[in-house]
């Protein structure tokens, strides 16, 4: 690395960049799925870019991070405010309705079916409160209950609570979407032969 940051003009200590490298490699992989989960729709190249902003940041502010006795609320903090500049650059809000060009986890390959699913997940995502939708996404991302506690400054139990309502919810949205496509199934192959022939399906309506 180049253009080593200093504060105070102070030389840095001899393991300065060692010790970047090392929270580099331990954060990236979480910081890259939250902000999927939380920021970006799950857009890969939208999270790649933020992350890339994140770091970028840390590095510049090294000589203050690293002293920092636990660095991750510095960084979730920087992530928000990095996915804000972000989506303003674009002119538009963070995202929290999704739509079908954001479902890039799915293969277009993929059935109607799956591809809904992921939908209506993401539309449920967008309408929990937020410190509950924060929870989800560092869950989703693979942080234990009692790590989320900790980093929300929350009791463990508060957060278990969040987790389980957020999952819940986006459980019976999912489950309200599959009712209904069996519902019409259903209706589908209860009409005449005849009928469902000649009428086309909505989805092939323009």
């Amino acid at each position: 690395m180049t253009d080593v940051p200093r504060g105070a003009g102070t030389p840095p200590p001899a393991n300065y960049e060692e010790e970047f490298t090392h929270a580099y490699r331990a954060l990236k992989p979480f910081l890259h799925r939250y902000v999927l989960v939380r920021y970006c729709r799950f857009q890969a190249d939208v999270a790649d870019e933020i992350v890339s902003d994140i770091f970028f940041k840390a590095w510049h502010h090294w000589h203050e991070v690293r002293l920092i006795p636990d660095p991750i609320p510095w960084f979730l903090t920087t992530a928000k405010n990095a996915a804000i500049d972000y989506w303003r650059r674009k002119n538009k809000d963070i995202p929290v309705e999704p739509n079908e060009s954001d479902v890039v986890l799915v293969s277009r390959a993929a059935d109607a079916d799956t591809r809904l699913e992921l939908l209506n997940s993401l539309e449920a995502m967008g309408t929990l409160p937020e410190r509950m939708r924060d929870a989800l996404a560092q869950w989703c991302a693979g942080w234990t209950q009692q790590e989320i506690a900790e980093v929300m400054s929350l009791k463990e139990t508060t957060i278990s609570e969040y987790v389980k309502k957020a999952r819940d919810r986006v459980a019976r949205s999912v489950g309200r979407s599959r009712t209904r496509k069996r519902g019409r199934h259903r209706a589908r192959q209860a009409e005449p032969p005849h009928h469902r022939e000649n009428r086309p399906d909505r989805e092939d309506q323009s």
